[in-house]
């Protein structure tokens, strides 16, 4: 098979393995920290997050339960469990300028995959988590506690040997 001069078959072939491998809206369950707070951090909490001096419409995305409450304007940006309800679809999704979100000047777009993202997220219910950085380790039940390393130290250790590495 040569590369250099693709036939329109492996094309196809090539395009549908770029496929199975980018993210797949259709997978499991989304997971906030990984495919929706990105998103959010990105593109909307400029106007909508923690930062009270710059908030926009009094809402805030960061809050699950502002978030899912009435806003301002009387719309609802969240409404688990229903894309079609949320005032958020319909933002990122407007084609007008004056819907659209972000608005001019403010950002790119979202793209269509992490809008469907978004709806996806939405679907499954809205589920919000805390930040990764505020949650405590999960250590591995096999872990000896009075071994001569500490726990994070044998998770790491263990790792090392599973890959065929050892300690520097």
């Amino acid at each position: 098979m040569d590369l250099r001069n693709p036939t329109p078959r492996l094309l196809s072939v090539l395009a549908i393995g770029v496929g199975l491998i980018s993210p797949s809206v259709a997978a499991a369950e989304l997971d906030f920290n990984k495919d929706i707070r990105p998103i959010f951090a990105e593109n909307c909490y400029l106007c909508h997050g923690p930062d009270k001096s710059s908030r926009e419409a009094g809402l805030r995305l960061d809050l699950r339960d502002i978030a899912t409450s009435e806003a301002e304007s009387g719309m609802t940006a969240i409404v688990p469990g229903n894309p079609d309800e949320s005032e958020l679809i319909l933002r990122v999704s407007a084609e007008e300028d004056f819907m659209a979100m972000p608005p001019e000047g403010h950002g790119e777009r979202l793209s269509d995959e992490q809008i469907a993202l978004l709806r996806k997220w939405i679907e499954e219910g809205a589920k919000y988590e805390t930040h990764w950085a505020f949650t405590s380790p999960t250590i591995p039940k096999d872990i000896d506690e009075s071994a001569e390393l500490n726990p994070i130290d044998q998770v790491v250790r263990k790792r090392l040997t599973e890959k065929g590495l050892t300690p520097n």
